[in-house]
């Protein structure tokens, strides 16, 4: 089943950011490449972020990939106010780490620098899902000598570190876990028809969302015995991808056209829609700390941010009026990632099977105003159409992360 290789990188770009001005950027280093010999481009003007924070200086981008190169490359636009790189230390590291875990030390690095500063954009290390291939690819965008790809058992959705350096991913019979270092297959639960997507809980239980003529089901599976525990049955509904746990021991269900909050108990406690096309096969939803929901709308395109009383949608983050949408081609935004830094990252999926990897820009981030700051072209040689994404930046893969605490990858320790 694993067939191990090189994954392939592209080329990640930075877009403007408005702010005060700030330090100038670092010098780009030279992209990566067969030939190995690009120069980078010198680092452009820093500016410091608007939010209540604000935020610093920009990235000095690195030059384009050689031709003929399978290594990622960041290359700024002229006018790009990106945040500056700094050396990725161990102190950099602990500090973002410490500050995850709910440190309050006002003197922590941590404190003093944004956390994109801390990571830099054109140093990422992600994973991705190509659903198009059925690949799921570990990225390292300052390191590619690491990168490895596997093949998985499609659908393979709702990525997640689960302790102990192991990544988990669905089966459409269950569940597989493999070695984050490797890409190593490291267990196979297959006795569970017609799972979507899979979840570790806080408490280590494992969540399957499945979907039958009954409608949608959560099993919890007890921890390494997955024997099933309890069931929890939302009748009436005919599509689901991604149901995900809340703060408050709820579940987020979106299902086609429909979003709904349901209890432990099998009963709806509220639904909204935006009808279709608005809303087709959405995908994925996540509640932040404002009680907000963050919902992938899929064919809309775009990250739909819901009200917490009304459910009303109240912003649009992409869909086809995006500025840089003859590049981007916004198509199909599903498996995203809220950063601690409040931006989204994104996958925009451009369809089924092969030979789709040069349609669009396949990787985005934006920040919570919308503006598209960062985004990532895919090879096309390597990838077809990216479903999924995780930044793993900041993520201490020894721990189980959860996005139950407050919408971003949290450790439970």
């Amino acid at each position: 089943m694993l067939a191990a290789g090189a994954c392939g990188g592209g080329t990640a770009k930075l877009d403007a950011r408005p702010g005060a001005t700030g330090a100038s950027g670092a010098p780009g280093g030279g992209g990566a490449g067969a030939a190995g010999t690009s120069a980078g481009d010198a680092g452009a003007a820093g500016s410091a972020g608007a939010g209540a924070a604000g935020s610093a200086g920009a990235t000095g981008g690195g030059g384009g990939a050689a031709t003929g190169g399978s290594g990622g490359a960041t290359t700024p636009d002229a006018s790009s106010d990106a945040p500056t790189s700094v050396p990725d230390s161990g102190g950099a590291r602990d500090a973002v780490d410490a500050r995850t875990d709910g440190a309050t030390d006002a003197g922590s690095a941590a404190d003093a620098l944004p956390w994109e500063l801390l990571y830099p954009r054109d140093k990422r290390r992600m994973l991705l899902r190509d659903e198009g291939l059925s690949n799921l690819h570990y990225v390292n965008l300052a390191n590619p000598a690491e990168n490895w790809t596997i093949t998985t058992t499609d659908p393979a959705r709702g990525m997640q570190l689960v302790g102990n350096g192991v990544l988990l991913g669905a089966r459409n019979d269950g569940y597989e876990e493999y070695e984050l270092k490797t890409g190593k297959l490291l267990k196979q639960v297959k006795t569970f028809t017609q799972t979507e997507s899979a979840c570790r809980l806080a408490n280590g239980d494992t969540m399957l969302t499945q979907l039958d003529k009954a409608g949608i089901h959560l099993t919890f599976l007890e921890p390494k015995t997955d024997v099933v525990k309890k069931t929890i049955t939302y009748a009436g509904y005919g599509y689901v991808r991604m149901a995900r746990p809340t703060p408050q021991g709820t579940f987020l269900v979106p299902s086609d056209t429909k979003l709904f909050e349901g209890d432990d108990q099998g009963h709806v406690m509220w639904e909204t829609t935006l009808g279709s096309p608005e809303w087709m096969h959405i995908w994925k939803a996540t509640r932040v700390p404002s009680g907000n929901v963050v919902l992938g709308a899929a064919w809309a395109a775009s990250l739909d941010i819901l009200d917490a009383t009304t459910h009303k949608v109240v912003q649009r983050i992409g869909t086809a009026a995006l500025p840089q949408a003859a590049t981007v081609k916004p198509n199909f935004f599903a498996e995203f990632q809220i950063l601690p830094n409040g931006n989204y990252v994104t996958p925009n999926w451009e369809g089924h099977g092969a030979g789709n990897g040069g349609t669009g820009v396949q990787v985005l981030e934006f920040d919570p105003t919308g503006k598209l700051v960062w985004q990532w072209k895919q090879d096309p040689a390597v990838y077809s159409s990216i479903q999924a994404v995780m930044i793993l930046d900041g993520l201490d893969p020894q721990y189980l992360h959860v996005e139950t605490v407050n919408g971003t990858w949290t450790p439970v320790k």
